[in-house]
């Protein structure tokens, strides 16, 4: 449902589409995702083994859906397609596989920054006011990350206002290159493989970024919790529920619940209570930890399984032993963070970090490379792009320049980790999801029996779910 246009709507501008021959209203600016979740449409897909109904469960990471437009395009993930007027889109069965590339844009600098976030556009600004080249390399077609969704303010403006004057004045630079809606897709020496998946067209263009220093400012992605029916249309991250409220005003549905272990939890819960929206959970596993007025809270509470058909209905949640089914339509998850810092070819074994419960690349395993923000497990606004100034000072350093002297913008330094709840142990193995773009639940992970219930079980789940690569 749509609860009014967002950030990222021109409500002047309605538009009309046809998908999978059902035809839907659509505002400029919106997704397929957000235009058919406006619909009530949360159904994008199915399971490739089980069949189940599959929905929206991020936005910042490449999903197991891909849909084609009369273009004739190769595959666009559904989250991140934009709707245009009388498009003709049809869901794919099978996601494509890349084609090879007969050629590839050669690009060198000085420096490379892959992630447009605060930490990404922070470093790029401190290495272009350094005086060294620099290409930044955002995959979505906007730049701020997850700051342009998240409705935060930098130095008591809009994020999008930072970002936007940031931006411009990397644009005004005859020495930056700035790239959206391209996704490093490899690493060879200190050559990185990239591919344009911002485009329609049938064979995107490539790049081939050779560079003497790369700062990975590559975030983070919000986890999933293990439990039964974990899977169900309706049922996404926290931040993807805020960045769908913020950006295009949509929500899976009006009874919306909000469970996890971070500090996410009360943001999307303040979030919806801002928007009209009254969440009828809060769960907060690590509580105890109250909501707004008219929310009701279950701190320590944690939910069992989700029900419902071909999209959520119903949650049921265990708090303080009893029992209880609240009916709800979406279910807004805060598991946790995993850095993302995985790239094929990038030869560096990850660490495990005890402290906020994630894999980390180590620090210096990989010559000419830093890695900045959330991707080094400085979550909140602040701390990344604190981190992201720190390292591309480091990184300009290292080329034989000077740091310039930046005085860090007023941001969001709140705590965003939590004990980690990997699993709910209790349910049926077979409906509890781990790995969604394998379509592989916990008995299929390598587990034998049919209830969950074993530390065992735990260790299986956290593997998966942790996993920087993992969706």
């Amino acid at each position: 449902m749509r609860l009014g246009p967002g950030a990222d709507n021109d409500p002047r501008r309605t538009l009309g589409f046809t998908y999978n021959g059902q035809s839907f209203g659509a505002l400029a600016g919106d997704t397929l995702a957000s235009a058919l979740m406006a619909a009530g449409r949360l159904e994008l897909g199915r399971g490739a083994k089980t069949g189940r109904p599959r929905g929206l469960r991020w936005l910042d990471r490449a999903s197991d859906m891909r849909v084609t437009s009369a273009r004739g395009s190769p595959g666009n993930d559904p989250a991140t397609m934009v709707v245009r007027d009388r498009m003709t889109i049809r869901r794919l069965i099978r996601v494509p596989k890349a084609g090879a590339s007969a050629s590839a844009a050669i690009v060198s600098t000085e420096i490379l920054v892959i992630g447009g976030g605060a930490a990404g556009l922070i470093a790029a600004l401190t290495a272009a006011r350094a005086g060294a080249s620099v290409v930044l390399v955002e995959a979505q077609r906007t730049w701020g990350g997850a700051l342009w969704g998240s409705g935060e303010s930098i130095d008591g403006r809009p994020a999008r206002a930072w970002i936007a004057d940031v931006v411009d004045e990397l644009t005004r630079s005859t020495k930056v290159k700035l790239l959206t809606g391209v996704r490093i897709e490899a690493k060879s020496d200190m050559t990185w493989k990239a591919r344009d998946i911002g485009r329609l067209d049938p064979e995107p263009e490539n790049f081939e970024i050779s560079a003497r220093v790369v700062i990975m400012a590559t975030g983070a992605v919000e986890r999933m919790i293990g439990f039964a029916g974990n899977d169900l249309p309706g049922v996404m991250t926290a931040s993807t529920m805020r960045a769908a409220l913020y950006r295009w005003g949509v929500v899976p549905g009006s009874r919306i619940a909000v469970f996890g272990v971070t500090g996410e939890v009360q943001q999307t819960t303040q979030a919806l209570v801002k928007a009209g929206l009254n969440p009828v959970a809060m769960i907060n596993a690590n509580g105890p930890q109250g909501g707004p007025d008219g929310v009701p809270a279950y701190p320590g509470g944690v939910v069992r399984r989700a029900q419902g058909d071909r999209k959520l209905e119903g949650i049921t949640v265990v708090h303080e032993g009893e029992t209880e089914t609240i009916a709800c339509d979406g279910l807004a998850i805060a598991g946790g963070w995993s850095p993302s810092i995985l790239v094929p070819g990038l030869d560096a074994t990850p660490i495990w970090n005890a402290a906020i419960a994630a894999w980390l690349c180590p620090p210096g395993a990989v010559p000419g490379l830093e890695v900045a923000g959330a991707a080094g497990g400085s979550y909140s606004t602040r701390a990344a792009m604190k981190s992201g100034y720190f390292r591309a000072r480091r990184a300009v350093s290292s080329i034989g320049l000077s740091a310039p002297d930046l005085k860090l913008p007023q941001a969001i330094d709140l705590p965003t980790g939590g004990d980690p709840l990997w699993l709910v142990a209790d349910g049926d193995a077979s409906e509890i999801f781990l790995d969604f773009r394998r379509d592989l639940n916990l008995r299929a992970a390598g587990r034998s029996g049919a209830l969950v219930s074993s530390d065992a079980d735990i260790a299986l789940a956290r593997s998966f779910l942790a996993n920087p690569a993992g969706g």
